[in-house]
Order: structure tokens, then C-alpha cells, then sequence
């Protein structure tokens, strides 16, 4: 007997990527692919969608060189307009440690830390040394012992810039308290529009040594423990939850009528 066709309405966990290196780490580690399904003329995503236990799960990943806040969140927008019955989000991918907490190869959770979300957007401009250029000195790198790799839960700082620098990473880190574990540049883009667990597998030190060398190893093992989360979460646990569409629809209705109200007495 062949199996019932999957439908949107079958998919209840969206993955979102920005690099295609994150998109092949994901679908490695999915246990098995499912046929496309159609979308709108107007959703611009290409989605991969598959399963991992008995979770039926939506990848997506921003186009190419589209990465940053507002990217993100155009993409998600489409994804549960298309996928409606989605109440679970991850996105999963690189980003840049803190050190010394945090080590290359070691994985960043989001999670609420004190005052912070787990999420906290700074934005505010270049980050390179006042905009000049910087010329790595391999010779300053720091040699770290080797360890097993770590799993960190706490906060993650993200902007629509790239941080390659480490004086700029320590102040952005002290004016949260501290508590900044990971800085990256999408997942501030997704938090009003895609309620989401975000995972970044550590591949830099966000300074002037930032290279590529440990990319594909960090996507690897942010889309293991991804695998590993949603092993013990059963579907049945998201069964009571709202879908993130019916939230995103309640929120655009609140604010339509605060401004109504506004306009009402006057105030716009």
C-alpha cells in the first residue's frame, strides 16, 4: 500500500539556514527526504523538506550573498505562509565564539540570560576597527590546548554587520553584562516573526584572525545537536501549540488596531 501523500499541513518544524554549507549539514543529518510539494508564485524560497524521527521538517536556506536580519525574516514570513501548520522553529548554523568561554567547534543555544532575551540585536554599524582596513597577524594568534567539544546555553548577540573585531566583540560583550556567547547575523531578523531555538556551531573568534577554515565543521556539529534536540522532543508536545502563522496573524491584528486607536485621538 502506498503511503498517504504529505501535504503543508504535515509540517510542523521550520529549519532556516543562511549559508548553503549550513543547508548541506542539515539535510545530512535528516533521516529521510520527502517529495517537493508546490508553493506560491510569490514564495522566492527553495525548501528541502524531510524528517527526523517522526518530526516532518521544512529546510530552508537565504539566497546566496542575501544573509543579514531582514533576509531572514523576509524568508521566514514566506515559509509558514506556505507551510501554515509550522510551531516549531530552528535556525541553525555558524557564528562567532567569545572566547575564552566559548571554543572553535564548540556548539551556542539561545537561551534567556537575566534581563535578555536569548536573542539581542545591537545593529549599529561597522565593526571593524573604526572601518580601517586590518591586517592579520598570524603571529598573535592564541595556541588552545585541544578539548571536547561543549555545548553552551545563553545569549547570542546578532546585526546586519560582520564582526571581525575583538575589541569591538568584547565591548558589545560588556555592555551585556557579560553574558554574550556568540555573535552572528541573522537570528535578530527571525525572533519577531519566527519564534525559534537558534544553534550556532562556533567557527571563528569574531576578530581580525576570522577566516572560513572551521565553517563546515561548525555547521556539522550545530545541525547534529539540532538533530539531537528534536529527538527528545515528541511531536505530540507540539500538537497543543499555536502555529507560528496564527501568532504572526494575532500580532499584525494587535498592532493595526493600537494604531487605529492612535489615530482615533489623534496622536497619528
Amino acid at each position: 500500500m502506498n503511503p498517504k501523500p504529505r501535504s503543508h499541513n504535515d509540517y510542523a518544524v521550520g529549519w532556516v539556514c543562511a549559508l548553503s554549507k549550513e543547508q548541506t549539514a542539515a539535510i545530512a543529518v535528516l533521516d529521510e527526504t520527502h517529495d517537493d510539494l508546490p508553493k506560491p508564485p510569490n514564495d522566492h524560497n527553495t525548501y528541502i523538506l524531510g524528517s527526523i524521527g517522526d518530526h516532518n521538517i521544512v529546510i530552508t536556506c537565504l539566497p546566496e550573498g542575501k544573509i543579514g536580519t531582514s533576509s531572514a525574516a523576509t524568508a521566514v514570513v514566506q515559509m509558514v505562509r506556505t507551510f501554515p501548520a509550522i510551531k516549531s522553529g530552528l535556525m541553525v548554523g555558524i557564528g562567532g565564539g567569545i572566547p575564552p568561554k566559548v571554543r572553535l567547534g564548540d556548539v551556542v543555544v539561545s537561551k534567556p540570560t537575566g534581563q535578555y532575551p536569548g536573542v539581542v540585536q545591537w545593529d549599529s554599524g561597522k565593526a571593524e576597527d573604526g572601518g580601517k582596513f586590518v591586517r592579520t597577524d598570524k603571529s598573535r594568534a592564541i595556541n588552545r590546548k585541544p578539548r571536547e567539544m561543549k555545548v553552551h546555553y545563553g545569549l547570542i548577540t546578532s546585526g546586519n554587520q560582520v564582526v571581525k573585531d575583538a575589541t569591538f566583540r568584547d565591548n558589545l560583550n560588556k555592555d551585556l553584562g557579560g553574558n554574550v556567547l556568540c555573535v552572528e547575523m541573522e537570528a535578530a531578523g527571525l525572533m519577531g516573526n519566527f519564534p525559534c531555538i537558534v544553534i550556532r556551531g562556533v567557527c571563528d573568534y569574531a576578530d581580525s584572525h576570522k577566516n572560513k577554515a572551521w565553517q563546515e565543521h561548525a555547521a556539522a556539529v550545530a545541525a547534529a545537536f539540532a538533530k539531537e534536540l528534536l529527538g527528545h522532543v515528541q511531536p505530540s508536545d507540539l500538537e497543543g501549540e499555536r502555529a507560528v502563522k496564527d501568532i504572526l496573524n494575532s500580532i499584525s491584528n494587535d498592532v493595526s488596531s493600537i494604531k487605529d486607536n492612535m489615530t482615533c485621538i489623534g496622536l497619528i
